[in-house]
C-alpha cells in the first residue's frame, strides 16, 4: 500500500528551482492536507482496491484454467499461493477502507454532537461576524458545566440506588 509521491517526505520528481519549487511545495502541502482526511484516504485506497481486484481476477482465471487443463486435483497448484497472496492483499485494502469509513463516520457523529451541544458555533476566522462574543462564550461554558453537573448528579443517584439494592 504505497502512499502518493510526496505524502511521506518522498520527493515527487527531479529537483526544481524557483517558482516551480514553490508551486511544487504548495501542491505537496495540499496533498498532505487531503491525505489526512479519512474520506480522501478511503478514495485513495479505492484505486488500489480496483487494481487488486483486477489482479485477483486475472490470477484466479489463470489458476482455474490451469486446474481445468491439468484435470489433476491431487497435484498442488503453484498458482494457489499467488492467488492466496492476491486475495490477502485485496482483503487488506478492504480493511483499510473500512477503517477510514468508520473513522469518518465517527468524525461526523462527533461533529453533530458538538454542534448540538454548543449553542453558538465557534469559527476559525477571528474577524468573522460568526465568532462568539466573550459573553456568549461564557454562556456556552456555563451551559456545558450545568449539563456536566446534571450528568454527575444522575450518575451519583444511580450509584446510590445500586448500593441500596445490594444491601
Amino acid at each position: 500500500m504505497a502512499a502518493p509521491p510526496g505524502a511521506q517526505g518522498i520527493p515527487a520528481g527531479p529537483p526544481q528551482t524557483g517558482e516551480a519549487q514553490a508551486s511544487s511545495a504548495q501542491s505537496q502541502q495540499q496533498q498532505q492536507q487531503h491525505f489526512g482526511d479519512p474520506i480522501n484516504k478511503a478514495k485513495i485506497y479505492m484505486s488500489q482496491l480496483k487494481e487488486n481486484l483486477a489482479k485477483l481476477m486475472k490470477v484466479a482465471a489463470a489458476s482455474f484454467q490451469n486446474a481445468v487443463d491439468s484435470e489433476s486435483k491431487a497435484k498442488e497448484d503453484p498458482g494457489q499461493a499467488q492467488f492466496d497472496k492476491c486475495l490477502e492483499d485485496f482483503y487488506a485494502v478492504c480493511d483499510q477502507i473500512e477503517i477510514f469509513l468508520k473513522l469518518s463516520l465517527e468524525c461526523a457523529i462527533h461533529s453533530a454532537e458538538s454542534s448540538r451541544h454548543t449553542p453558538h458555533p465557534q469559527t476559525a476566522k477571528p474577524n468573522s461576524l460568526d465568532t462568539q462574543l466573550y459573553s456568549q462564550l461564557i454562556s456556552t461554558v456555563k451551559t456545558q458545566i450545568s449539563c456536566a453537573q446534571e450528568v454527575h448528579d444522575l450518575l451519583m443517584e444511580c450509584s446510590k440506588r445500586l448500593e441500596e439494592r445490594k444491601s
